[in-house]
C-alpha cells in the first residue's frame, strides 16, 4: 500500500505494474488473508498499525478481486481504467509532442510485434507494452533467459512509456 500510494504519485506505470505484481501475490496466497498476513505482509519493517494498515488494503484487494470475478485471471477495473485513462493521453501526446511522437514510432512496429506474438485481444497500445514489460519482469524474476534482441526491444518500450509517465505527470 506505502509502495503502490508512492508509485501512483511519482510514475504511473510502474504503478500499475506493481498493481498487477499485487494481484498475482493475492492469487498465489490463495485470495486469503491470513496466508497474505503470514507471508507477505509480516515481512515489513514496520510499526503494527502500519501493518494493519496493509493488510487492510491487501483485504480490499482480495475482495474487489473477488467481486469482480477475477479470481484466478484479469486485472482490477480500477487499474483497467486507468491505462484506458492514459491511452487516452497517449493518443493525445502523440498529437501534441514531437518528442513523444518520435518515441512512439520507435516502440509501434515493437508493440505491433508483441500484439502478434502474444495473441492479445486488444488495440490498446499502453495495456499490449504493459504487458510486455510484466511479462519480461516475470522471466527476470524466474531468472529465464531472455535474448538480447527482446531486451532491445523491451528498452525501446521503457523508454517510451517511461517519457509517458513523465509527460503524466505533468498535466
Amino acid at each position: 500500500m506505502i509502495i503502490a500510494q508512492e508509485k501512483y504519485k511519482t510514475n504511473i506505470i510502474e504503478y500499475i505494474l506493481y498493481m498487477w505484481q499485487i494481484e498475482d501475490l493475492a492469487r498465489a496466497n490463495k485470495l486469503d488473508i491470513n496466508l497474505i498476513t503470514k507471508n507477505i505482509v509480516s515481512g515489513y519493517n514496520q510499526p503494527d498499525e502500519v501493518k494493519t494498515e496493509i493488510t487492510n488494503w491487501y483485504s480490499d484487494i482480495i475482495i474487489n478481486l473477488n467481486s469482480e470475478g477475477k479470481q484466478s485471471t484479469g486485472h482490477l477495473n480500477l487499474t483497467t481504467e486507468l491505462i484506458n485513462n492514459i491511452e487516452t493521453f497517449h493518443k493525445e501526446l502523440i498529437l501534441k509532442s514531437a518528442k513523444y511522437k518520435e518515441l512512439y514510432n520507435w516502440s509501434k512496429p515493437i508493440v505491433a510485434e508483441f500484439k502478434n506474438k502474444s495473441r492479445l485481444n486488444t488495440n490498446n497500445e499502453i495495456y499490449i507494452s504493459l504487458h510486455a514489460l510484466y511479462a519480461i519482469m516475470l522471466l527476470r524474476l524466474q531468472k529465464k533467459e531472455i535474448a538480447e534482441e527482446t531486451n532491445i526491444a523491451i528498452r525501446h518500450i521503457s523508454i517510451m512509456l517511461g517519457y509517458l509517465a513523465l509527460m503524466w505527470n505533468k498535466k
